[in-house]
């Protein structure tokens, strides 16, 4: 018999977006440092080291600002976003 552990999160995406906003995180630079899930916890995520973005994000209401800044908070330069400039 195969049984498998509940999942205690939604399911996890290395790209997301929306709205004209695409955010992706390459987990072959992530290091899991959790810059990106202190700066923006509605939208990223750390688990097993790396980052992931939530499903479900309202991306019409999310900060582009607030993105960027997380986009410059990684040390390994793992995660880009494209937005409209504002």
């Amino acid at each position: 018999m195969v049984t498998s552990e509940p999942t205690a999160t939604p399911p996890l995406a290395t790209d997301g977006g929306g709205n004209e906003i695409a955010v992706h995180v390459d987990h072959g630079m992530c290091s899991g440092t959790r810059n990106c899930e202190r700066y923006y916890p509605d939208i990223f995520v750390v688990n097993r080291d790396k980052a992931w973005i939530k499903s479900g994000i309202e991306w019409a209401s999310a900060d582009v600002a607030l993105l960027k800044e997380v986009e410059s908070a990684c040390p390994w330069a793992a995660i880009e976003v494209e937005a409209p400039a504002d």
